[in-house]
């Protein structure tokens, strides 16, 4: 179970629930994330585990391949449309780079030595394996495109990328069936097959996926989230309660934390690593590590946020009102995608703004009685959507290609 592409941990927050059920049906696992220190105190927790995982003959935690992101500050504004100038920042044209990335995941691989393989993210791997071993691939919508076909836009207010974008995406395809010409493999016809597999779940809503429009496979309920049931109505709950989730290279972070002080709020803050100068206050609370969403999410009464995908959908089940500041092509689009679900205010995080203009409009929000109608009308229509179950679909694909020895 691994990916290659990200800077978090929601490709593993994904993968956990799955590597859990294949666990507790015998199955060893071998987990390999980019950074095995960061991630195994979440795998013990995630897979239940009572010591640390490699120190149980059946879970192995090593490292993988990593595509490390852009570095240059510029690279922020070079137009992105489709997923192909997305990795094209990333270096993923050249073939010199992509071929000796190929080449460590056939190491790994033939270290590993797996039956099968679930990734998420990881087009590379797709590429070195070119289908000698089972694979499963997971992803949120952003990050599995329709196969089979050109690109479509990662916008979805957009109909079809710009002719720059084809360009790059025949770009990389180029580089693509370059490395698998000299690994003597057959070339592919679209950049978009690398991320699937024999069995592909996408785990994401309609509104917040980038291809609904262009997409034929069914999507499944996202289920590294647990499911909240509506909390109490928006204006019934605490009146100055807010919580905060950004990352630490936010831009409005530390506006974000100067308004919220100024308006005395009482406020819990997560933001991992944080930078000098966020310390907790009489009403401010810091926190050092993640906060129970099932717990937090019920009781305030707005959420600040960057738009990241997990977070959204579960404030929206809970009906918590949102402010999303997206800091990214990716979380602008959650971030469209929740102010047509549930009412969300957003604001890109790339348009500088003053701690007194999110003082105003924080403070606004609070008491915005469309706002709140709509948290709660969002919550109410989420939980009367079928929800099924996720994980079985995945380890029922999983059990299908060991059975079958699809090669």
């Amino acid at each position: 179970m691994t990916w290659e592409f990200g800077a978090g941990l929601g490709h593993l927050n994904r993968m956990l629930p799955v590597a859990a059920r294949l666990r507790e049906t015998g199955h060893e696992l071998v987990l390999a994330v980019p950074s095995p220190d960061a991630a195994r105190q979440l795998i013990a927790a995630g897979l239940g585990l009572s010591a640390p995982p490699d120190r149980l003959p059946a879970v192995r935690v090593t490292a993988s391949p990593h595509w490390p992101g852009p570095t240059d500050p510029a690279a922020r504004k070079v137009p992105t449309h489709t997923l192909a100038d997305v990795l094209k920042l990333f270096g993923y044209h050249d073939i010199e780079r992509l071929s000796a990335m190929a080449e460590r995941w056939d190491q790994l691989v033939g270290e590993i030595r797996p039956d099968l393989i679930v990734a998420d993210f990881c087009p590379t791997l797709s590429l070195a394996l070119a289908e000698r071993l089972p694979l499963v691939c997971l992803g949120n919508g952003y990050t599995v495109p329709p196969p089979d076909r050109l690109l479509p836009p990662i916008r979805p207010w957009e109909r079809a990328p710009p002719p720059f974008s084809r360009a790059n995406e025949s770009m990389l395809l180029r580089a693509i069936n370059g490395v698998r010409a000299r690994r003597g493999n057959r070339s592919v016809e679209f950049f978009a097959d690398l991320f699937s597999g024999q069995r592909t779940f996408i785990c994401t809503i309609p509104e917040f996926d980038p291809y609904a429009a262009f997409r034929d496979s069914p999507t499944l309920v996202p289920f590294n989230i647990a499911l909240l049931a509506p909390g109490p109505p928006a204006a019934s709950r605490t009146a100055d309660h807010v919580f905060v989730y950004l990352p630490n290279n936010h831009p409005l972070l530390t506006a974000t934390f100067a308004a919220i002080s100024s308006l005395k709020l009482q406020a819990d803050v997560y933001v991992k690593d944080p930078p000098r100068g966020l310390a907790s206050g009489d009403r401010m609370r810091l926190h050092a590590q993640p906060l129970d969403l099932a717990d937090i999410l019920p009781r305030i009464r707005l959420i600040v946020h960057h738009a990241g995908l997990a977070t959204a959908y579960a404030a929206a089940m809970a009906g918590t009102p949102q402010f999303a500041l997206p800091l990214n092509l990716e979380h602008a689009v959650t971030a469209r995608g929740l102010a047509r679900l549930c009412g969300a205010a957003t604001r890109q995080a790339t348009v500088p703004a003053t701690p007194d203009e999110l003082e105003r409009q924080i403070a606004a929000l609070l008491v915005a009685p469309a706002l709140h109608g709509a948290a709660d009308q969002a919550a109410r229509v989420l939980a009367l959507r079928p929800r099924g179950d996720g994980v079985s679909d995945v380890v029922k694909g999983c059990a299908a290609l060991l059975t079958s020895g699809v090669s």
